[in-house]
């Protein structure tokens, strides 16, 4: 039957069905699995510019922003946002906003992810203190409408769940991110979204949006399963959809088009490497732990050379798609390779040097990726995986540095602390990290003066009874051995006291300056902006929950060792309660935050 390209929508028919038998044995043929319905006179043409639109005309809610700060939001959602993330039609969505036809559900959710790339002064004119009261109202907001609104076409709903999921502010929900993720992703699926369109009659401009759609969702559920630890939604053995090109994205900029098809090599890249060497269903047995990390470590730099990263002008570091795709490519190289080595406990120490070796490096790139980042553009221009990158490069800084050495360990994170103090203004996961790290080094510093005091102590006493025996033995310490003084046992808990710079100081080696010197304010100082109210995560943290406040003093305490190689050693193991709050706070900020929500 011929169909006119415009004749109606696409209907997918699937696969599965039981009628499907009858279908593939009559005349019908069954490789067109979406099938074009017809619609009457006057909607053939109207199809491809209904995507988006309200069922019936609806008045403009008053709760809304001023049309200028609308326009404003839309302007910081498609120029930080959209170059990154096309998921909407530009000019489809535009057009109806213009028109007023637009989904009032759409729209609020659009504007929420604006709310956080956008300028302050945008969120300060809405009448909001802090992007992150601007963001949970629109968010809380646009998911009432999308409980209210079921007349809705499908397409516009998956859009609006995709987007949903970019909030953190409250990870308990049982309706969090990857709730919202999963959505969109099993609703695309049952839409067809997951299939071929080759053997379609749909327009071309559809089947290239088909894929678009299809390709952000499969980018993203890499992404956040990766960075969460969490099943990937997608299976890759139950699609097949075609590969991105140029052509699909005729109303994007070249940059962008080329961002989205290395951004969905690279995740494909990942996916299979983690199927292959990392998921829980990987026969430990069937490879050695040095070739996984080999075959691993040569994937990726097989993708960097095909995706020509290393071959572009220096001058490409203002790019930020090209910053934010080499994050990504050494974000995968420290997760995969601490995957692996996790799994395999046991390893000659050779191979495990050579294979943190590679990790170090990614982590070193990842830091001066994002400080060449921060030197051209603001923090809101850049999506939250930069700041999942930016706590594995943390991670991988204290296997390198070990606990026992707080001096060393505190410069070494010293300019990830300073990205995330910036990167906390549009994601509040980075606080939640920076917080959690502060703590950690302040502890670790009076755990180091309390040892040193007991040293001297012990040195002293011992030095007495020697000098009353007549013994010339005994060693001394000379002041200039002490590397930490007493007064930095006085140093305060990180949640007490207005700010570092008023606490005592904690001398340590030469030239080296320690913590309690960094001009970063407690977290009490701007808790007016996260919503809780006297104290940090640590400190709210269910006991029941994934976090309790024991967690920083238990972390420095196991015995086990998460790496094989020396200065890890007090790090919690994988299989441990400890280990896996870390991870869920870092990534998903699970902490008891919803109990304290009045500033």
């Amino acid at each position: 039957m011929a169909v006119q390209e415009d004749s109606g929508r696409a209907n997918f028919v699937g696969e599965s069905w039981y009628a499907s038998y009858i279908i593939s044995a009559s005349a019908a043929s069954h490789s067109e699995l979406h099938q074009t319905v017809e619609r009457g006179s006057g909607q053939a043409t109207k199809s491809k510019s209904s995507r988006y639109q309200a069922s019936t005309w609806q008045p403009r809610p008053t709760d809304l922003p001023t049309q200028h700060l609308t326009e404003r939001l839309l302007e910081a959602y498609f120029t930080r946002f959209h170059i990154f993330c096309p998921i909407l039609d530009r000019s489809i969505f535009l057009a109806a906003v213009k028109n007023g036809s637009i989904s009032i559900t759409l729209l609020r959710c659009v504007l929420f992810v604006a709310s956080i790339h956008c300028d302050a002064e945008i969120f300060h004119l809405m009448g909001y203190s802090t992007r992150f009261d601007t963001s949970d109202d629109l968010f809380s907001k646009a998911c009432v409408a999308f409980d209210n609104d079921t007349k809705v076409d499908r397409t516009t709903l998956i859009v609006s769940s995709y987007l949903l999921h970019y909030w953190f502010g409250k990870p308990t929900s049982y309706r969090d991110s990857l709730w919202w993720l999963a959505s969109a992703i099993r609703s695309a699926q049952c839409m067809g979204y997951h299939r071929s369109t080759k053997d379609s009659k749909m327009p071309s401009s559809e089947k290239a949006y088909f894929k678009v759609l299809w390709w952000c969702l499969y980018i993203r559920d890499r992404q956040i399963s990766l960075s969460a630890g969490a099943p990937m939604v997608i299976n890759d053995l139950d699609h097949d959809v075609e590969e991105l090109k140029p052509g699909d994205f005729p109303d994007e900029s070249p940059e962008t088009a080329n961002y989205m098809i290395a951004q969905a090599t690279l995740n494909q890249t990942a996916s299979t490497l983690y199927f292959r060497y990392c998921s829980p269903s990987t026969q430990q047995g069937s490879i050695t732990h040095a070739n996984a990390s080999a075959e691993i470590q040569e994937a990726f730099e097989l993708w960097y050379a095909d995706s020509k990263l290393g071959a572009r002008p220096t001058s490409d570091i203002k790019d930020r798609l090209v910053l934010i795709l080499k994050v990504c490519y050494h974000f995968y190289t420290i997760n995969l390779q601490q995957r692996l080595q996790r799994i395999h406990h046991s390893m000659h120490h050779d191979n495990s040097y050579t294979i943190f070796r590679n990790v170090r490096n990614a982590a070193d790139s990842i830091t001066g990726l994002i400080e060449d980042s921060l030197l051209y553009w603001q923090p809101e221009h850049f999506p939250l995986i930069f700041v999942t990158a930016i706590f594995s490069a943390m991670t991988t800084a204290v296997a390198d540095h070990g606990t026992h050495q707080p001096e060393q360990l505190s410069l070494k994170l010293r300019p990830s602390l300073l990205a995330l103090k910036q990167f906390e203004t549009c994601h509040i996961t980075a606080r939640w990290i920076r917080t959690l790290f502060m703590d950690v080094l302040q502890r670790l510093e009076r755990r180091s003066s309390k040892r040193s005091r007991r040293y001297r102590q012990s040195s002293k006493r011992q030095q007495a009874g020697t000098q009353a025996e007549g013994a010339t033995s005994g060693p001394e310490i000379s002041e200039s051995q002490h590397v930490i003084s007493d007064e930095a046992a006085t140093i305060p808990n990180l949640h007490s006291g207005p700010n570092f710079v008023n606490q005592p100081a904690c001398p340590v080696s030469a030239g080296t300056p320690s913590l309690s010197s960094y001009s970063f304010e407690s977290p009490n100082s701007y808790l007016h902006d996260s919503s809780i109210a006297g104290g940090t995560a640590l400190d709210h943290a269910s006991s029941t929950g994934p976090m309790n406040t024991s967690f920083v003093d238990d972390l420095f305490t196991q015995p086990n060792s998460m790496y094989g190689w020396s200065g890890f050693d007090n790090f919690p193991s994988p299989s441990t309660l400890q280990f896996q709050s870390l991870y869920f706070l870092a990534d998903l900020g699970m902490s008891n935050f919803e109990g304290n929500t009045n500033p």
